[in-house]
This record gives C-alpha cells, sequence and structure tokens, in this order.
C-alpha cells in the first residue's frame, strides 16, 4: 500500500456570500429640493469652518519647527549607564538597549513572548454581516428611484455584529457580544527602560515594530479537542484551540470544513526592538517633554525612535512628518472647503431635474460646472488664508509671496486689458 500523504490544513473561505434581497425607495422633487436647502445650511458651516482650521494648521506647523529648530540648537548627550544630575532640565538625546522587559503568556500559558515591551492578541469570531449596494435613478418630474440590494455573508471580524440591527435577522444570528471569550488587546512592559532611564507612556507607545509569536510544536498535550458551537469558547487553553500551520488558532477543526458562526481563531505578536533612542527633558532618571522658551505652550519635544538613531536623525525625521502634517492638512481643509461651496450650490443643481426628459442633464452638467468653478474658488480661498497665516506666523515669507502674487495677478490683469484693446496705432502685431 502507497503510505497516506498527510492532510494539508484547509484554509477557511474569505467573505462566503449568501443570497440577499432589494428593497426600492422614492424621493420626489420636493424631498430632493428640501435636502439640496438643507444641504446649505451644512455647507456653509463646513467652508466657514475651513478658514480657521487653515488658519491653526499655520500657526501649529510654524511653533512645531520653531521647537524643533530650539531644541537642535540645545540638545545634548546623555549616558546609558547613569543618569547626569547636572543634566537635569536639559533636553538630552540617548541612544541605548531596552532594559527591564516583561514576559507575557496567552491560553493557559501555551503561546509565550518573553522579554518584550508589549505583546498584542489578535482575536476574531467568524460572524454574519450585512452588506448593501445602492443604485439611484431619476424619474419623470424630478424625483429619484433608490435600489438597495442587501446581501449576508460570513467573515472573520474582530468585532461583535450585532446581527439584531440586520434587515432580515432572521438565519444570520450571531454570538452576542458578551460570549467573547478574549477580545483583541495589547499588554505592556510598563516598568520599561531604555538604559538607566524609564519609559513613561507617552513613550512607550511610540514602540510599534512587531513580529509574530512562535507557536509551540508541537502542541501541549492536553487531552482530547473540545471545541464549543454555537457560542465561542469561554476560554482559550490548549483544549479549546488548535493550530492549524498558518499562525492562527482555531476553536474548530479546520480539517472538518468551513468554520461554523461563533468559531474563534487568534494569533499573537510581540514587540521586536531591543534598543531605542529618546529624546526628552532629562528628570532624574526619566523624561518629560521639552518645550522651547518663548514658543506657544502646548508644542513641545518628546520622541523616541526604535534602533540606534543619532540625534540629528531624529531632528531631521520630526521636521520631515512636520512638513508632512502641514501638507496633508492643507489638502483636508481644502476639501473642506470645496465640498461645503459646492453643497452651497446644491439646489441650482436639482432645480432644473422637474423638466421632463432634458432637465437630469441640465442639471448634471449645471452641477459639474458649479463643482469646477467652486474648485478654484476654494483654492483661491485656502491659498488666501495661508498667505494671511503667513503675514501673522512668517511675516517676511507671508510678504514675499503676497508681493509675488499682487504682482503676478498686476501682470495678467494688464496683459488682458493690452489684447482687448487690440494694438496702438503703428505698434507691430
Amino acid at each position: 500500500r502507497r503510505p497516506r500523504t498527510p492532510a494539508r490544513p484547509r484554509i477557511v473561505p474569505m467573505g462566503d456570500v449568501e443570497g440577499g434581497f432589494t428593497e426600492t425607495s422614492h424621493e420626489n422633487y420636493c424631498q430632493r429640493l428640501g435636502g439640496a436647502l438643507c444641504g446649505v445650511v451644512f455647507g456653509l458651516a463646513l467652508f466657514l469652518a475651513a478658514g480657521p482650521a487653515l488658519w491653526w494648521n499655520e500657526g501649529r506647523a510654524v511653533f512645531t519647527a520653531r521647537t524643533l529648530e530650539e531644541g537642535m540648537a540645545n540638545v545634548v548627550e546623555a549616558p546609558c549607564a547613569a543618569p547626569n544630575s547636572s543634566l537635569d532640565g536639559r533636553l538630552v538625546h540617548v541612544s541605548c538597549p531596552l532594559e527591564n522587559l516583561a514576559n507575557f503568556s496567552y491560553v493557559g500559558g501555551a503561546v509565550r513572548a518573553d522579554l518584550a515591551v508589549f505583546a498584542r492578541a489578535e482575536v476574531q469570531l467568524w460572524q454574519w454581516e450585512e452588506r448593501s449596494h445602492s443604485e439611484k435613478e431619476s424619474t419623470v418630474g424630478g424625483g429619484t428611484t433608490t435600489k438597495t440590494t442587501y446581501t449576508y455573508a460570513r467573515d472573520w471580524k474582530s468585532t461583535p455584529v450585532d446581527s439584531g440591527a440586520f434587515k432580515r435577522p432572521q438565519g444570520h444570528a450571531n454570538p452576542p457580544a458578551t460570549a467573547w471569550p478574549l477580545r483583541s488587546d495589547t499588554r505592556w512592559a510598563t516598568a520599561a527602560r531604555v538604559g538607566a532611564y524609564a519609559l513613561g507612556g507617552r513613550l512607550l507607545h511610540q514602540v510599534t515594530s512587531a513580529s509574530a509569536v512562535p507557536l509551540p510544536s508541537p502542541w501541549p498535550d492536553s487531552g482530547p479537542f473540545r471545541p464549543a458551537f454555537p457560542q465561542p469558547p469561554k476560554e482559550l487553553t490548549p483544549a479549546t484551540v488548535r493550530p492549524s500551520g498558518d499562525g492562527w488558532l482555531y476553536s474548530y477543526d479546520v480539517q472538518q470544513g468551513d468554520p461554523p458562526v461563533g468559531a474563534v481563531r487568534a494569533r499573537f505578536q510581540r514587540s521586536s526592538a531591543v534598543e531605542a533612542s529618546v529624546l526628552g527633558r532629562q528628570v532624574g532618571a526619566a523624561f518629560e517633554p521639552w518645550s522651547a522658551p518663548g514658543v506657544r505652550e502646548g508644542y513641545d519635544i518628546l520622541d523616541l525612535a526604535e534602533g540606534r538613531a543619532s540625534a540629528q536623525a531624529m531632528f531631521a525625521q520630526l521636521v520631515a512628518e512636520n512638513e508632512a502634517t502641514t501638507w496633508a492638512l492643507r489638502l483636508v481643509f481644502f476639501l473642506v472647503a470645496w465640498g461645503g461651496l459646492v453643497a452651497l450650490t446644491g439646489p441650482a443643481s436639482v432645480a432644473p431635474d422637474v423638466v421632463p426628459f432634458l432637465g437630469p442633464i441640465v442639471g448634471d452638467l449645471v452641477g459639474c460646472l458649479l463643482g469646477t468653478a467652486m474648485f478654484f474658488v476654494a483654492l483661491a480661498y485656502t491659498m488666501a488664508v495661508v498667505a494671511v497665516a503667513w503675514l501673522r506666523f512668517r511675516p517676511l515669507v507671508g510678504a514675499a509671496a503676497l508681493a509675488v502674487a499682487v504682482a503676478g495677478a498686476l501682470a495678467y490683469a494688464k496683459l488682458r486689458q493690452r489684447r482687448r484693446d487690440g494694438p496702438k496705432e503703428g505698434e507691430l502685431m
């Protein structure tokens, strides 16, 4: 007889979809126009909020940059072995091994993460979820018909899904949230140190790199496998979960087919950093935020980088992060202003829809044209607020930028005027 080949672990299907149903809703022209008019109020609020937000962002960028400039000029190196009391209150930089790490265990001690800054458990439950897809069509008279299709799928989810809120909960019941044996969580080595210095919560949570915790092989002998359904197991123990070869522990036998609703899977990670570098204000054998003299309160330096990093490299990274955040927020607040202006013009794109046949086409065209026009209005508004903010927070740069903008606008206006008037007598074209 040929030797029997061991069965390969069965990979659980993702997003197993079952049939659904469609609901149809109608909205007449007056309801649509009323909604667009209500949107005017919301759009006005968005537009008015964008200006102060842009102003705040420019101030935040400047105060952060000044703090970093002062920090680069004042930072000093501190030893790893023992704190130097003469450096108390100063901005210091250290680059040392991580010490006093903790040991973590899960699944009745079968899974261990030793000597780590943190350990993380990711727990998922095989549950029903409701998915929906909507399609909207225009109707004669300016109304709309919306068809929404609901389908139900089973998938691994990290948070409880309330099946009681489904459109059709029958046949799609999930275990209650109270039935979860263990929620995804992260445990920290609160006494961890970098060299001789304690890592407070703000620094501790800046350690983020992680690697998978290996599962023991062979799996501890704890008697027969005891899967529990339809409710999840009350606790994760070597007897209630089994590894499958993909890094997860499962509360059902993956060789037996699809998982039943209520099945649990879990995997574990641990921090991988062994060294760290810190910028902060030395206070004894700990660090606190360092603030630059003369800079507005609330802007400080307390930063950790994994591995060995020089003070220069850490400041360069902080400067790059500040610039990236500034541009990202400028884009966000520009989009807020644009969205508000588009909402302000909403009734103009809805009004033509009352005309049969051509109305929706005209409405879409008006909406497209107004949206394009509002894009440039929002862009000009954003640039104007930023320019005025620069006059407040960066006077020299702001004045120079404003002078260039005004000169460009005057040159463009003069060129257009010359083209409108045509060439003067005796002047070559």
